[in-house]
């Protein structure tokens, strides 16, 4: 029974313990500040280009997107050649970085890297 006794308090202690930890820790982590979403538009001499299940033209071609299409900005490949994209119904894939132009701010430096599909992982 003393045994009991003591875990009970050492099970208090610990909770205490934690429930004292996470307020300190939260107050030390900062709210990350929302952004504004990135947009670009689709700028190329053709009528269309293509949306591609990868970073590269390795990849099959999701479907074509006609030039002058807004899109948002997801994340792009670490050179940022690449920028993986999504249309206004919601369709995601990529497109080169030399089809698009940003037309929001902040500067292509501030967009997330984001992983890549393999060419091998297309199948």
């Amino acid at each position: 029974m003393v045994r009991f006794k003591q875990g009970i308090i050492i099970g208090v202690l610990m909770v205490g313990l934690c429930l004292w930890a996470a307020p300190g820790l939260a107050a030390q982590t900062s709210t990350p500040v929302p952004t504004a979403p990135l947009h670009a538009l689709v700028t190329s001499p053709s009528a269309s280009v293509n949306l591609r299940a990868g970073a590269g033209t390795d990849f099959g071609v999701i479907r074509a997107v006609p030039t002058g299409s807004k899109v948002l900005i997801l994340g792009s490949d670490a050179q940022k050649n690449w920028y993986h994209i999504a249309l206004q119904d919601g369709t995601d894939g990529w497109i080169s970085a030399a089809l698009l132009t940003i037309t929001t701010t902040p500067p292509t430096a501030q967009i997330p890297a984001t992983t890549a599909p393999t060419a091998a992982a297309q199948g």
